[in-house]
């Protein structure tokens, strides 16, 4: 069938719903960056459009907390190098307490942040996985 005037009506309603939703943060997460901003220079690095990604960060009021935002459209190794230039951040290993990742999503991000060089904190549905850099 074609899409009616009407099927577009509903689409932009649908969208106007979830630019218009409160942004609601994962419970602890404002708590941990309190006392991991007094320890560490923390950057935000998030994949997606860019005024979306802005748009999010903004309404999340966590802003603050990060001296660097990095937004990408792919999140693979040569936008983990660029980060880690463009920030520069020291190469870690699991001892050095330099270029760590907190991360929500495991499988990709993972693999591309450690062969440039970072090791990672997976946070997902009550469990923490730590991984170290490759050397």
């Amino acid at each position: 069938r074609e899409i009616s005037p009407d099927d577009i009506n509903v689409i932009l309603g649908f969208g106007e719903r979830i630019l218009s939703h409160p942004m609601e943060l994962i419970e602890g997460v404002q708590e941990t960056l309190d006392i991991l901003a007094t320890r560490h220079t923390l950057v935000l690095f998030t994949k997606g459009h860019e005024d979306d990604q802005r748009g999010k960060i903004d309404a999340s009021g966590l802003r603050p907390y990060f001296t660097h935002t990095h937004i990408t459209a792919e999140k693979d190794t040569a936008s983990y190098h660029e980060l880690i230039t463009v920030t520069s951040a020291v190469p870690a290993s699991p001892s050095s307490g330099a270029a760590w990742a907190l991360m929500s999503s495991m499988v990709r991000s993972t693999a591309c942040h450690q062969t440039a060089g970072s090791c990672s904190v997976h946070i997902g549905k009550g469990r923490c996985t730590c991984k170290g850099a490759k050397d």
